[in-house]
């Protein structure tokens, strides 16, 4: 006989696609832990055949439960259970006790009738074992550091990053998923393990850097000629062997306590708090949310102007491209009447030019410079350690800068009427390479394509004595200076009709920024 569902407060849908799944495949018993204040409801799906498993967790009510019913389902092999317990992993031993059993067919038990005292010897063993796995593992990356190899240590890191996430997974889902991947297993792990996926920067939707750089060790040991195991992550890596570590550590902790105490499970989550912003800031980011929908807004600087504040914002999405930063900028400018400086980037995309900019970008993405965040903590970026900023290219777009205001200067040269119409295209050339190259070389950031009005206020932000210079701009053409930068560099078609004494002030803003970018680039050593 089989022993009917017990009155619970499933979903009634949900209650009849178990009771449907027990008449379509031989189930050997379901276990359910009604949610809490802090955790989800937990369903365990014991199936009798080893094919089954599989079968059932492809399904896709039971992939989108949570979503669905908010309930987390968990599927396992009644043999894969019954060892597992017997070895002393105390998953089984809470999950699937026999309070919490809601139907078995008639040739299962009745869960398991866990006891503390008897368990807590073969819980303390599955423990230890887990221990003395990691110290091993650890040994042997010390001793391979000291032979500086570096290939070596992160392909042994990378199996005790296997072992943490096969703990964890026993821990939190009662099964293990050796045939997939460390990308897949982390993804699945993510859902239920609290805080795992901040943890890792994310490289797609299902792909993380840092484990596809330890990935790289396997081939750099496949190929020893081409190295790319990048050793400046090795900090990173070994941080996050710590946080793993203490992941298992916690859920081990966690599960005695319930087994002790037979106390619902409880997870706590910590939001970050975000940075106190005035109301105008705050209209900005609600905006911006609303538009772009970005992961994060960093605000990392903010200046006062005749008109009121500027604000410097880092945002960090998916689609901000220079077209759409610009008609961000303008409509802000237009529906609240203040001046940002909006800079976008993908998370993945900074991650992976950190090599460029991560003085910039680790000056500016601090907690307390953090004023928007769609997710409790996002993941944190892999910073390189020690890190040297090498400015890689600076010479290159200096020469080019300086040859082509030497150009604009032999053009002046031989200024007559047939040459006038170019050397405002020209002019705005060279200042928009000046203005970019300065950034580069004063913070350490290499902008995109950024308007003319943005790349000065950046220079301006990195040194506020350039202000000195912005009276010229207004004697050339006011408060359209900006606008018509960008315009000439893009595309002209007409003629222009610049006085003499507005080309020769021209030549002393052209002469006033190329000489503070000559400084700011021999400051640098680029040897």
């Amino acid at each position: 006989m089989e022993t009917l569902f017990k009155s619970t407060a499933l979903d009634s849908s949900l209650q009849e696609k178990l009771l449907q799944l027990t008449r379509e495949l031989p189930v050997a018993q379901i276990f359910y832990h009604p949610a809490t204040t802090s955790a989800l409801a937990q369903i365990v799906l014991v199936m009798v055949e080893y094919n089954d498993v599989s079968k059932v967790a492809s399904r896709k009510w039971v992939r989108q439960a949570r979503a669905h019913y908010s309930v987390q389902v968990n599927v396992l092999r009644y043999f894969l259970m019954m060892r597992t317990d017997r070895i002393g992993n105390p998953f089984i031993a809470y999950y699937c006790h026999k309070g919490a059993l809601i139907y078995k067919n008639s040739e299962a038990s009745d869960g398991m009738d866990i006891k503390w005292e008897r368990f807590k010897k073969r819980y303390h063993h599955y423990r230890e074992r887990f221990h003395s796995g990691h110290d091993l593992l650890l040994t042997q990356v010390r001793n391979f550091e000291s032979l500086n190899a570096i290939t070596s240590v992160f392909l042994t890191y990378q199996s005790t990053f296997k072992n943490h996430i096969t703990y964890l997974e026993t821990l939190y889902l009662g099964n293990h998923f050796f045939s997939d991947n460390l990308h897949q297993r982390i993804h699945r792990l993510s859902y239920v393990v609290l805080g795992l996926a901040r943890l890792f920067v994310k490289s797609s939707e299902r792909t993380y850097y840092l484990i596809s750089q330890l990935e790289r060790a396997e081939k750099d040991a496949e190929n020893s000629e081409n190295c790319h195991t990048n050793p400046e992550l090795l900090v990173n890596v070994q941080a996050m062997d710590d946080q793993l570590c203490n992941m298992v550590v916690d859920r081990f902790i966690e599960l005695k306590h319930l087994l002790k105490n037979h106390l619902p499970s409880q997870t706590m989550g910590v939001a970050d708090a975000s940075a106190t912003t005035s109301s105008e800031l705050t209209q900005i980011v609600s905006y911006l949310v609303k538009t772009v929908a970005p992961e994060e807004v960093f605000c990392f600087g903010t200046k006062d102007t005749a008109t009121g504040v500027l604000y410097y914002l880092l945002l960090i999405g998916s689609g901000l491209g220079t077209n759409t930063l610009n008609r961000l900028q303008q409509s802000i400018a237009d529906r609240d009447e203040c001046e940002v400086v909006l800079i976008g980037h993908s998370r993945l995309w900074i991650q992976e030019h950190l090599f460029v900019h991560q003085q910039f970008f680790q000056a500016v993405m601090l907690p307390e410079n953090r004023v928007f965040s769609s997710e409790a903590q996002w993941p944190s970026l892999h910073w390189s350690h020690p890190y040297s900023c090498y400015y890689p290219d600076l010479d290159y777009y200096f020469i080019a800068t300086k040859e082509i205001v030497a150009t604009y200067f032999m053009l002046r040269e031989h200024n007559d009427e047939s040459t006038t119409g170019a050397l405002p295209i020209l002019f705005s050339t060279c200042v928009l390479r000046i203005l970019r190259t300065l950034v580069y070389s004063t913070i350490a950031y290499l902008p995109n394509q950024l308007s003319a009005f943005s790349l000065w206020q950046l220079c301006l932000h990195a040194n506020t004595s350039l202000a000195n210079t912005e009276f010229l701009f207004e004697k050339l053409d006011g408060k359209k200076f900006y606008t018509k930068v960008d315009k000439h560099a893009q595309y002209a078609h007409h003629n222009f009709h610049y006085t003499e004494t507005q080309i020769l002030v021209m030549d002393e803003i052209l002469n006033n920024l190329f000489d503070t970018l000559k400084k700011s680039v021999e400051a640098i050593d680029l040897e």
